[in-house]
């Protein structure tokens, strides 16, 4: 819709919601007498032909067709041409007038394109347009605080809103008018836009930019930003995020961002030259933090670069995608400045198995990047877990870790915890599937070789296969209150105990014939071993004894914040 259009129709717009509005206080003998022409207009047009025929009720042709919502919006559409036909948004607005049951159609069709955002903000009756005079002229600003209920009349209509087309507009916004409504709508302010057309990024008054970030939309397909060409803006943008679908042609143009230093590329396409993307990627000479996330699903047929991607400047990067694609990434990626690696492993990949996993690793130690591994998640499927000697790898950096394990039993979790790989990690997540016969499966009081072997551990979120397996493990867990060699002030603030992945439902049903004693030395051991906890989660079914536990760990430790500011007060006192 042009902005003129806009600018004349606003008035009769803005009066006409108040009209449909039923929660409306206003009291117009206009509108009422409007409201009598048009419920007259809709007995003439058919309704008085509705007559009983039997048991039936009989409507006119005209009356189903006016209470057909799509046929009605259908016959308004072709109003709406790509063409401006002479008086063609008149009539819509003049259709929208008529009755009730144009209203809805004609206004969707009326409002489906814009070529301005800021026309909308003459919807918020706070908001004022000085069109000259003072610092600025063609300003939008306001002296009042905005609140929801000043956003309801822009929400009513921008929500019709499809396609946002301009090449220009000369009006300022004045930038906390455009924070405000971020904040106020935070779940998009266009639900519904699919197309955005912006002619020439470069030709906009900077105050607009800020605008940008209240158009994205979940229902989004369709984007075009002109003007970003070198030598102009390209060359000064020195941080892009893209996400979608993208081909060769538009990936290409990466390499006109000649100063970029921050690269974030999400790319959904399941098809597409990896090659191609670490090539034109390596040509950055500047680049310092990469992360890319590729599809799970993505096919890696043309993948058989047989030189090596440098990347001069490179310093971080983030890769995440299958075990399969990470693989190769890692056997072609070169960087002598690279600091810090994280491997986000979705599935195992195309023709993958385990092995991939243990590829991913071994080629981090083949090409040096295992020292500079911070961070690893495997998210697997659960048909194919992982086995539990693929992590023993020289981790002696690594900062944070998750993944799914299909056996980890009390003698393997020794095995790799005190091997001195894990002892700088701040967070681990160890989902257990299963255990195997014979093997004894993790319980509360191994939670100790945790606390002795991962000194910088701050969240742990570990399977266990029961809590207690009975009267002798409380008393093994109540013998530990006197060994005080046990205890350390450990750092652990977040402590979430998980089922095993394969039998959900076990671990809560473990507990349901322990006693409020046992909750008692349950919390009491929890709380001793991680004196800084604050948050203890039990995932599974709801149940009353854990939630018992739960609520004497917050007793323990509001019982020890009471302590600790007893005696820092005496400790100031006796200064």
């Amino acid at each position: 819709m042009p902005s003129d259009t806009l600018a004349s129709t606003h008035a009769l717009g803005v009066e006409l919601s108040d009209e449909m509005d039923p929660s409306s206080n206003k009291d117009n003998q206009q509108v009422s007498n409007q409201y009598m022409r048009m419920d007259q207009a809709q007995v003439t047009f058919g309704l008085n032909s509705a007559h009983s025929e039997g048991s039936e009720l009989f409507m006119s042709p005209q009356a189903q067709l006016i209470g057909t919502f799509e046929l009605v919006e259908l016959i308004f559409s072709f109003f709406d041409s790509p063409i401006e036909v002479k008086g063609s948004r008149k009539t819509l607005l003049n259709a929208a007038l008529t009755c009730k049951a144009f209203f809805n159609p004609a206004m969707d069709i009326l409002w489906s394109s814009i070529d301005s955002w800021t026309a909308l903000l003459k919807l918020i009756p706070k908001v004022q347009y000085l069109p000259s005079g003072g610092m600025r002229t063609n300003l939008f600003t306001t002296t009042d605080v905005l609140d929801e209920d000043d956003l309801q009349r822009l929400c009513l209509y921008s929500q019709r809103v499809k396609c946002i087309r301009f090449s220009n507009f000369t009006e300022f916004v004045s930038t906390h008018i455009y924070s405000s409504i971020k904040h106020l709508s935070p779940n998009n302010i266009f639900p519904n836009l699919a197309k955005l057309h912006i002619d020439d990024i470069g030709g906009l008054y900077m105050d607009n930019l800020n605008g940008l970030s209240i158009i994205p939309s979940p229902s989004l397909f369709s984007l075009h930003i002109g003007g970003i060409t070198p030598p102009t803006e390209a060359k000064y943008i020195s941080d892009v995020t893209l996400l979608g679908q993208f081909s060769n042609i538009i990936l290409k143009r990466l390499a006109d961002f000649t100063m970029l230093e921050i690269l974030f590329l999400q790319i959904q396409t399941a098809a597409l030259d990896i090659d191609f993307i670490l090539e034109t990627c390596s040509t950055l000479t500047k680049l310092k933090h990469f992360t890319l996330s590729l599809n799970a699903q993505l096919s890696m047929t043309n993948a058989h670069s047989k030189r090596p991607f440098v990347f001069d400047a490179l310093q971080k990067v983030l890769l995440s995608g299958s075990a399969f694609c990470i693989s190769y990434v890692l056997q072609v990626m070169r960087s002598v400045k690279l600091e810090k690696v994280g491997l986000n492993i979705l599935i195992l990949g195309s023709g993958g198995s385990p092995i991939s996993i243990k590829e991913c690793f071994e080629r981090c130690s083949r090409r040096d990047f295992t020292p500079c591994l911070r961070s690893v998640e495997i998210r697997a499927d659960r048909t194919v877990p992982i086995h539990w000697e693929n992590l023993k790898q020289p981790w002696r950096k690594l900062r944070h870790f998750k993944s799914q394990v299909d056996c980890l039993s009390e003698s393997k979790i020794n095995e790799l915890l005190r091997s001195g790989s894990w002892e700088r990690l701040r967070t681990l997540k160890l989902e257990i599937c299963r255990v195997n016969s014979g093997e004894s499966g993790l319980w509360l009081y191994d939670l100790v070789v945790f606390a002795q072997n991962c000194p910088a551990l701050q969240t742990l979120a570990i399977s266990l296969s029961k809590i207690v397996h009975g009267p002798e493990d409380i008393q093994v867990l109540e013998s530990c209150f006197s060994e005080n060699e046990l205890w350390s002030n450990h750092g652990l603030e977040n402590l979430e105990i998980l089922p095993m992945a394969l039998y959900p439902n076990d671990l809560a049903n473990g507990v349901f014939n322990n006693t409020m004693k046992d909750a008692l030395v349950v919390s009491r051991f929890i709380f001793e071993l991680f004196c800084d906890i604050r948050q203890l989660t039990f995932s599974g079914p709801t149940n009353m004894w854990f939630q018992g536990v739960n609520a004497m760990v917050d007793n323990y430790r509001a019982i020890r914040a009471k302590y600790n500011h007893g005696y820092e007060l005496y400790s100031i006192q006796h200064q």
